[in-house]
């Protein structure tokens, strides 16, 4: 039988148009994926090694992101003390990545208590103190205690962790998140050693997950504040305190004279609230202990009661707010906005119903 004859130029350029094909697949797939990964200038994740040294008595099943805006950053920070270039930092796939986390490390949790872990608040913000970096990261998690096809509610918490990174460097941020997740399961730890969990009434799985991904209903406004403790933005847009009885702020005094109080109760392990309400009046955590008054607009937005307002040299006639460390990245926010007069600019400071962040 005769051999087909083949050109060799044609087979060349037939092999080069199906390479060149391939070529343009793996190009587009590689820019989509590049697309995902770099839609922050920089992410975060836990380290390998977070929960190896440690044994919980809990086991986490399931991570539920509950944040409004996954995809919109958690901070930002500049890389270098003198540089004015912004670096966005964010994750939309984190629940995914820590369920990947627990699972490869089980021996770390103890399997039969069995928890839905939901993120509402995972604020970064980076803080300009002298010539040290400080990166400050806010957590606001829920635990749901699994019991066959229903979960409770079991604790609900807000953590400030920070840390002086001197010298920031991007895997900083991997670090701090995860001293800052291990910190927040260390204290749920205790809470279910030493405390008997709240009543809450109890949800099918599948019906928590649809309601936690569902768009949240106003219910707060400036009559109707309920007191209690708030422990993230989404519980105080809801006007759905978690602690409602057996707590105390310590003290009266050092609240109406914007000095540090301590939130206390015996019957649930509080270190910091994102919120309270007491007697009426919201009060917003600011930083250091300390809790400024806010009130709630006509229109729902949140502000803080008083105005402040910056002057030429960039300082806020407040004393308090002018030292207030969590104030410093507004600081050089306000710089870039232009003077209304030539002495000042009255600066409102609003909450982010979205992030919990604080904006101006």
């Amino acid at each position: 039988m005769p051999k087909k004859s083949v050109n060799f130029s044609t087979f060349m350029i037939s092999k080069y148009k199906k390479m060149k094909l391939k070529s343009l697949v793996i190009l587009f797939f590689s820019l989509c994926i590049s697309k995902a990964l770099f839609a922050f200038d920089a992410t975060f994740m836990l380290n390998k090694d977070a929960f190896v040294y440690d044994k919980y008595n809990f086991s986490i099943v399931k991570v539920i992101d509950a944040r409004i805006d996954k995809q919109k950053p958690i901070g930002i920070y500049y890389n270098g003390l003198l540089s004015n270039k912004k670096q966005t930092v964010g994750n939309d796939s984190i629940n995914k990545e820590l369920e990947r986390h627990f699972l490869k490390y089980p021996k770390s949790f103890y399997e039969p208590t069995k928890i839905i872990l939901v993120i509402n608040q995972i604020n970064l913000i980076e803080i300009l103190n002298k010539r040290i970096d400080d990166l400050e990261l806010t957590l606001a998690f829920d635990y749901y205690r699994v019991n066959e096809n229903t979960a409770k509610l079991e604790y609900s918490q807000y953590l400030k962790y920070d840390k002086g990174a001197g010298t920031f460097k991007p895997d900083d941020i991997n670090k701090l998140f995860s001293s800052a997740v291990a910190a927040a399961f260390l204290q749920f730890k205790n809470q279910i050693m030493y405390y008997k969990p709240l009543e809450f009434t109890a949800l099918h799985t599948e019906e928590l997950e649809k309601k936690l991904n569902s768009k949240i209903i106003r219910r707060i406004d400036s009559a109707n504040a309920n007191d209690g403790l708030y422990f993230n933005i989404h519980q105080l847009i809801k006007n759905a305190p978690v602690v409602t009885s057996n707590y105390k702020i310590v003290s009266d005094s050092a609240l109406l004279n914007n000095q540090a109080v301590a939130v206390d109760s015996k019957t649930y392990l509080v270190k910091k609230v994102f919120a309270f309400v007491k007697n009426s009046q919201l009060y917003i955590y600011m930083g250091e202990g300390i809790y400024l008054p806010a009130i709630i607009e006509g229109d729902g937005k949140i502000m803080l009661k008083d105005v402040y307002y910056k002057e030429k040299e960039k300082k806020f006639n407040n004393p308090f707010i002018t030292g207030l460390k969590v104030f410093v990245p507004v600081l050089a926010i306000i710089s870039d906005i232009n003077d209304l007069s030539k002495n000042r600019e009255e600066v409102k400071v609003y909450i982010d119903e979205e992030t919990g962040q604080l904006k101006i």
